[in-house]
């Protein structure tokens, strides 16, 4: 993390009890990668909760391509902060159980509705949903809803979003927004159900 956007999420941490509004510089740094799992998933939620509890900004009433715009830039806001927090969580040695368990968490406590993280081989590796056997289609060609997010995991596409449609899985109605994964080759996807612009 780059010193300025370090001390950006200074007051952050120090609101949620991480670290003191007044620490900075480099004894402020070294704490923060040494911080244990349940620490992480404080600042995690924090970020996240800052994110997802904010209204829907410039798009006015009864626009409703207007405000699924504007979500689908938070979303792909929060699939980012998903793909660092992996990345971080996994070099701290969080397990996967864990970081499934902060994942429901969040969605459990904000307007998020499902997280989907894969493997390199689009296989679910970590998700806010209990397991199903899930895995995304390596051909981003293919009719599969779900096909496009292959993009991610080939680099030829580092987000991807989707409007609202009914998933592959089961039908349901979700929009769902992908980002590439910042540790490796992944799919960290956010989906909000269609509910949410009703």
């Amino acid at each position: 993390m780059q010193p300025d956007l370090f001390r950006a999420f200074v007051p952050v941490m120090g609101g949620m009890g991480v670290v003191s509004p007044k620490e900075t510089g480099k004894n402020t740094h070294n704490r923060f990668w040494r911080l244990g799992g349940f620490t992480m998933k404080k600042l995690l939620l924090g970020i996240l909760f800052s994110l997802c509890l904010t209204g829907t900004g410039g798009a006015r009433a009864g626009e409703a391509g207007s405000v699924e715009a504007v979500v689908g830039q938070h979303m792909v806001a929060q699939a980012m902060l998903a793909a660092h927090y992996v990345a971080a969580a996994l070099k701290a040695g969080m397990s996967a159980g864990e970081i499934n368990s902060v994942l429901s968490e969040i969605v459990d406590r904000t307007v998020i509705g499902e997280f989907w993280i894969s493997d390199e081989s689009g296989r679910i590796e970590f998700s806010s949903a209990p397991a199903q056997g899930f895995a995304f289609p390596m051909d981003p060609a293919s009719d599969a809803q779900a096909a496009p997010f292959a993009r991610l995991i080939t680099g030829e596409a580092a987000v991807v979003e989707q409007g609202v449609q009914p998933r592959d899985l089961d039908g349901a109605r979700f929009k769902y927004v992908g980002v590439a994964g910042v540790d490796g080759q992944r799919i960290v996807q956010v989906g909000l159900p269609a509910s949410a612009f009703e």
